[in-house]
């Protein structure tokens, strides 16, 4: 499973090749050709009329960067409340594939964290290896934190507003962040502080 990045004509070449099943995330504004009857359509127009949230799977194959795949694909909305497109593609047809995608994307919301939607881990600029593994292990440990504390916050204290389109207003990660920020600038509300420290015990204790 991959994303966007690895649709190249060589790479999934390789893989039909030696025949290793695939499910990779495609750009909506891709090409592909219907090997039916020779048409070219853009992937988005294969999916226009689909209703949101609601997975589709196309029997027929598809050409696809010079390769045969089959194409599956669901509407949503994205974080920014508009309307997205997650389109995959597959060596085989698989009825499946969005659902078993869908578990892969945590790796995703998880690197927007550890980068611009969170601690910003690519502008520290380091260079050395031992270095950077440190901070990427704090890093880990402090991402484990503030998403335990969102889950905790949401069941125990106060549930995550629902916004019109049907998303929470904000992430577990982004909502324990907060906690743990209140925990450690509230001088006066202590019990924040310890409660934090409690749930960071807990998190230390799963990943050692």
């Amino acid at each position: 499973m991959a994303d966007r990045e690895f649709t190249g004509e060589v790479w999934l070449s390789f893989l039909c090749t030696e025949k290793i099943k695939y499910l990779i995330r495609i750009k909506g504004n891709s090409l592909t050709i219907n090997l039916d009857n020779g048409k070219r359509i853009n992937i988005k127009g294969l999916f226009n009329r689909q209703k949101m949230n609601k997975a589709q799977f196309i029997p027929t194959p598809f050409t696809i960067h010079g390769n045969k795949c089959f194409l599956s694909g669901l509407c949503f909305i994205n974080d920014k409340g508009k309307k997205d497109l997650l389109a995959i593609i597959s060596l085989e047809y698989d009825g499946g594939s969005i659902e078993l995608y869908r578990d892969r994307w945590q790796i995703e919301t998880m690197f927007r964290r550890f980068k611009s939607s969170g601690f910003n881990l690519e502008d520290t600029h380091l260079r050395d290896t031992q270095r950077f593994e440190k901070l990427l292990s704090i890093v880990m440990i402090a991402f484990t934190w503030a998403y335990i504390i969102g889950i905790y916050r949401c069941d125990q204290l106060q549930k995550i507003r629902i916004l019109k389109h049907g998303r929470k207003a904000k992430s577990f990660f982004k909502y324990g962040l907060e906690f743990i920020t209140m925990a450690l600038i509230n001088t006066n509300m202590s019990y924040l502080f310890y409660t934090a420290l409690k749930i960071l015990s807990c998190t230390m204790s799963s990943i050692f």
